[in-house]
């Protein structure tokens, strides 16, 4: 058996239980789904031979050939491999330690906690000899121990797999309480025309990104939501801000929730009425629902890491990043576009992960300078093939003010008028929304307000439930529909 030289233990392992899954594979056909469904990396085997019995079985099942002792035995023979395991013969032992696969999940389950405490050990082992070794910084260590533990734990996770009707009831369950008016679980943007395209806000485990060139206000919007967020909906918000200071931000904040000019926060030229504003944003406003992390030269991994740490601390349920391509990859990739892959795909995962949406901020080309219509396009995102496949909903932030243009089409003024442009939106429509924007306090707000329908809705309709059980639908009592505006 192998030991653990330092410790002078013998490492967890399940030697006979490790046998006996291969066992069971090898003897019955539908076994070996059920064993890659749970079992999706051969080195949670700890015996070398099994290791590479599982390889072969893997190897097998992706041809999509059958799974027996003589493809198995074939397949270690055309790798040069069949003496390495003991041969036939140790194949042939291994189909006679079982007689069916009754207790698979069970033997499986057993195996992966095994792996999981020689992980641990093996990652332990490496921290400690990092640690004694006084040139390594203690930051990138402790980034690197909270990446290793959260590296194994991922590689457990796997979706769970539901029969579609039993899903089916949820989404009937959904549809009878918007049928109701009650609001699903979306946190509001706070603008109407923008709740209004998406169907009522941000939704769980959505990534937003939120693009516009430099001075153009993302920043600002983005503080909009999140302040939205907490003051309407009473969440608590993360905010990961690369770029400005925890200090500047707060005063930006302070600005736009007492309508006071920054700059005379700034320098405390403050009138009277001004200084009544300010204490009264001080007396009623919730900063301390916005957590704020502004570390420069943030690593992908750990705002993953940190994201988690808010999480299970604060119970957030909206993130900010300010803004995307600030962020560093966690490998040393060469390639900027494999580097913006990983980061944006990573954002995606802690939305999954954490159950809230998170809001990433980018900076966009400068090849809309050259173009006569600046408007911005999903194509001026930079890196953006990545950013746009991962993404659930894309908006750009518009001003023909930042451009001189004093007039729009219809001839009407531009001062003070900002487009939001929804370019991608999974769960809603596309389109754009005109805001009202206050340069002076950084500040966007509502001007149009929500069309309504023409005509009235019906006064009654059928309303049914739907019986996960028996799939029936029953049309048993009636509700009085009202309009949602």
């Amino acid at each position: 058996m192998k030991q653990n030289n330092e410790l002078g233990r013998i490492q967890p392992q399940a030697r006979d239980l490790e046998c006996a899954v291969l066992g069971a594979i090898l003897i019955e056909k539908s076994a070996v789904s059920v064993a890659i469904s749970k079992i999706n990396n051969e080195n949670i085997f700890y015996d070398d031979r099994n290791k590479r019995i599982y390889t072969a079985i893997l190897k097998i099942f992706s041809k999509g050939e059958p799974v027996d002792l003589l493809t198995v035995v074939q397949q270690l023979r055309e790798t040069n491999e069949l003496e390495t395991v003991g041969g036939a013969e140790y194949i042939v032992e291994l189909t006679n330690k079982v007689n069916s696969s009754a207790n698979m999940e069970f033997h499986i389950n057993i195996i992966i906690e095994a792996w999981v405490k020689r992980s641990i050990i093996a990652q332990s082992a490496t921290l400690i000899e990092k640690g004694y070794d006084h040139t390594t910084d203690c930051f990138e260590l402790l980034e690197t121990a909270q990446m290793s533990l959260l590296g194994i734990s991922e590689s457990l996770q796997s979706g769970d797999t539901s029969e579609g009707d039993k899903i089916l009831g949820n989404v009937i369950s959904d549809m009878e309480n918007a049928m109701k008016g009650i609001k699903p679980e979306l946190i509001s943007s706070g603008f109407v025309g923008i709740d209004n395209l998406t169907n009522g806000g941000w939704g769980k485990q959505e990534l937003i990104i939120l693009g516009a060139r430099p001075a153009m206000g993302k920043t600002a919007l983005a503080l909009a939501f999140a302040l939205n967020a907490v003051n309407n909906e009473n969440v608590n918000v993360g905010v990961f801000s690369l770029e400005m200071s925890k200090k500047k931000l707060i005063g930006r904040i302070l600005s736009m929730e007492s309508k006071v000019d920054s700059r005379k926060i700034k320098n405390g030229k403050l009138s009277d009425d001004e200084q009544a504003k300010i204490l009264h944003v001080l007396k009623n406003n919730k900063f301390k629902n916005i957590k704020i992390d502004d570390t420069a030269g943030l690593t992908i991994g750990a705002l993953r890491s940190k994201a988690i740490n808010m999480k299970a601390k604060w119970d957030i349920g909206l993130i900010v990043v300010d803004y995307l391509q600030l962020i560093t990859g966690s490998g040393k990739k060469t390639i900027r576009e494999q580097e913006i892959s990983e980061i944006s795909r990573t954002l995606k995962l802690i939305a999954k992960e954490l159950d809230i949406p998170v809001i990433a901020l980018s900076q966009l080309s400068r090849d809309i300078e050259k173009r006569q219509d600046k408007r911005p396009m999903m194509s001026d995102l930079r890196e953006s093939g990545a950013i746009e496949q991962d993404a659930d909903l894309i908006m750009f932030i518009y001003r023909d003010e930042y451009y001189g243009i004093t007039e729009d089409q219809e001839g009407l003024s531009t001062a003070g008028i900002a487009e939001a442009l929804i370019e991608k939106n999974r769960e809603g429509d596309t389109g754009f929304i005109r805001l009202g924007f206050k340069a002076e306090q950084v500040l966007f707000h509502d001007i149009d307000k929500p069309k309504k329908y023409d005509e009235p809705l019906p006064e009654k309709t059928n309303q049914f439930r739907y019986s996960i059980e028996t799939g029936e639908v029953f049309e048993d009592f009636k509700v009085k529909q009202k309009s949602p505006f």
